[in-house]
């Protein structure tokens, strides 16, 4: 999955998957590197679809296609993905509250 364009439910390119990651609770990461070279982890239950790219999901509150019918809807912002603190190691962007770097292992401090 590697290497693989990340788009979002509008089909605007997000970053690029670098790798997956895993926290101690067992939650499933997609390591996004976005186009100035920063990391961050987006929650693989985001994903809709992988095939040639990832697309992920349209935010919550955001109608379905068949929901939008003849309406035309007003453009919205997407909303960020949960962001936390950088790893003083690696500089892997982590969920807040984590304990330890979901890339590297080394301990977060605050």
């Amino acid at each position: 999955m590697a290497g693989k364009d990340v788009l979002d439910s509008k089909a605007a390119k997000i970053g690029v998957v670098k790798d997956l990651s895993l926290d101690e609770g067992g939650n499933v990461y997609l390591v996004v590197e976005g186009e100035k070279g920063k990391e961050r982890s987006i929650p693989f239950g985001h994903v809709a679809r992988i095939g040639d790219v990832v697309l992920l999901r349209p935010p919550l509150g955001e109608p379905d296609e068949e929901d939008k019918k003849e309406e035309v809807p007003e453009p919205t912002p997407t909303p960020p993905i949960e962001t936390g603190l950088a790893c003083p190691s690696c500089g892997h962007e982590n969920r807040p509250g984590t304990n330890f770097c979901v890339k590297c292992g080394t301990k977060m401090t605050e």
